[in-house]
């Protein structure tokens, strides 16, 4: 895709890559955002562009993290076809999930669901912990996934695994002010941490605390890697 292209700039307002050289490392992470500014159903050509333009790079890097925001950029057709590449490379693959695909998402690595979107996907009311662990497994099931962390705002996050306890985050103590791109930080930290070779235990820490300074602060916000290591050194013994 590029400017040139009317069809793409119809919907996409910015195709934005961001790349990230860690040294001393093979790890070569790049992010693309896609931001949809028209409510108009995106066309079919639209839609297979946009698939071959992801596929095509997806293959060369470690992990994927699909963040979606159910406006039908990341739609059906995509999923069907990533499922497969993520499971044949062997890919993290890290979904931030919206009712829109509820039943698309297949085999992820890790889907961060928050408490009202796991109860919707589940079709169980999450209420108490009883729920709340019928809901979890019931989705690791549904996804097929490796690891499903519902956020549960100011409860923390619950870690779903397959035969496996499920194991809980609380947050931090903390003065909130704006949660938005909270789901956004958990899905990127996460993402990143899954990657670097972290447990799913470290990445949902590591999440937790990132989603944390988000919200301290007012507005989108991105958390530098220095805030995040102070919060993480507090957290020692």
């Amino acid at each position: 895709m590029t400017a040139d292209d009317h069809s793409t700039r119809l919907h996409f307002s910015s195709l934005v890559w961001i790349d990230v050289q860690i040294p001393g490392e093979r790890l070569h992470v790049t992010d693309f955002f896609l931001k949809q500014i028209f409510q108009d159903p995106i066309a079919d050509a639209t839609l297979k562009r946009l698939r071959e333009f992801v596929l095509a790079r997806a293959k060369v890097y470690d992990g994927i993290v699909i963040s979606d925001y159910g406006k039908g950029v990341v739609h059906a057709s995509l999923l069907r076809s990533m499922t497969p590449l993520v499971r044949r490379k062997k890919l993290i693959c890290v979904v931030d999930p919206k009712k829109e695909n509820y039943g698309g998402y297949q085999f992820p690595t890790l889907i961060t669901p928050n408490k009202d979107e796991a109860s919707e996907a589940s079709g169980i009311l999450i209420r108490d912990d009883e729920s709340l662990l019928a809901a979890g497994e019931k989705l690791v099931r549904m996804w097929q996934a490796e690891a499903v962390l519902i956020t549960r705002g100011p409860d923390g996050m619950s870690l779903f695994r397959p035969h496996r306890s499920v194991k809980h985050f609380p947050t931090e103590p903390r003065d909130m002010f704006d949660v938005t791109g909270a789901g956004d930080t958990v899905v990127a930290v996460g993402g990143l941490a899954l990657v670097c070779g972290a447990s799913f235990e470290e990445a949902a820490v590591l999440s937790n605390l990132a989603a944390g300074l988000v919200g301290e602060e007012v507005g989108t916000v991105a958390v530098s890697l220095e805030k995040l290591k102070r919060s993480v050194q507090d957290k020692q013994p």
